[in-house]
């Protein structure tokens, strides 16, 4: 008896080299993705020299008087600070990670 295609050895090979081909073009377009969303993110940390996005002098007490502002206006840049320090962070841990290979 003939054995039948699947047993075809040097087909087997080509199909796997064609998986592997295909695997390693899917995990580089997700490489080149990161790479992209990594650029943002440094793109906008570095926007604002001082790390805040909202950064605005302090307000004085005739502007609460006037009803211009509000008395949560202090709490929200400490709390856009904070999200901005980590965010740097997270964009610095990125920037130093070594790209990996999936092994499988």
């Amino acid at each position: 008896q003939d054995c039948p295609r699947s047993c075809d050895k040097s087909l087997q090979l080509s199909l796997w080299k064609t998986r592997q081909a295909k695997q390693t073009a899917i995990e580089a377009e997700i490489g080149r993705e990161n790479r992209k969303l990594v650029d943002q993110l440094f793109a906008i940390s570095r926007r604002n020299p001082g790390g805040s996005f909202c950064q605005r002098s302090v307000p004085d007490s005739s502007v609460y008087a006037h009803g211009k502002g509000t008395l949560h206006d202090p709490l929200r840049r400490r709390a856009a600070a904070s999200i901005n320090q980590e965010n740097e962070g997270l964009v610095k841990r990125l920037m130093a990670a070594k790209p990996t290979m999936n092994l499988r």
